[in-house]
């Protein structure tokens, strides 16, 4: 066989069609599986793999209402966002664990520190936007709104549920 320009793209794409889902699943279960290891706690990873799965899907919903494709050079954007997805949330988690349940001031502490951390992971990935490969905007863009999703998210889905989940458990059955 020959290598050309045509045939090494269209291995790629047969590649990317191929790997592809099977390298987004297995990032997504060894995600699931971190989770539910570091929370050791039914209701924390409820709620972190929740958020997570909130956020990956205003990505994907972001990049369907934009006409945004997949393509092998940016659908890493979806395992990164895995990542980023359950690692906002669970510091949120983790802090409310650590303050015995105190919803609000665990935001109050972890907040800023999300919100800045986010911030900056923000602006690295729309420095790519400025890049003359439409490919790493491509990327660039994905990666951005993956990872405002997943903060709002944490930052905003999360605490309301840890509020209702926590408020329930520690109800004393029959009480309203």
């Amino acid at each position: 066989q020959t290598a050309s320009r045509s045939t090494i793209f269209a291995e790629m794409i047969r590649s990317m069609e191929r790997d592809g889902p099977l390298a987004t699943g297995a990032s997504f279960l060894g995600v699931v599986c971190v989770v539910i290891a570091a929370t050791r706690s039914k209701v924390g990873a409820f709620g972190v793999l929740l958020a997570l799965v909130m956020g990956v899907t205003c990505l994907v919903g972001g990049a369907a209402i934009y006409d945004t494709k997949l393509n092998f050079f940016n659908f890493i954007a979806l395992p990164i966002t895995f990542g980023i997805g359950c690692e906002y949330p669970f510091n949120v988690f983790d802090r409310t664990r650590l303050l015995k349940g105190d919803v609000s001031s665990a935001v109050a502490r972890t907040g800023g520190a999300v919100a800045l951390c986010s911030y900056t992971t923000v602006v690295g990935y729309g420095s790519m936007l400025f890049s003359d490969m439409q490919a790493l905007q491509s990327f660039g863009r994905l990666a951005m709104w993956g990872e405002i999703a997943c903060t709002a998210t944490a930052l905003l889905f999360l605490p309301s549920l840890l509020h209702v989940l926590l408020r329930t458990k520690s109800r004393p059955p029959g009480a309203s």
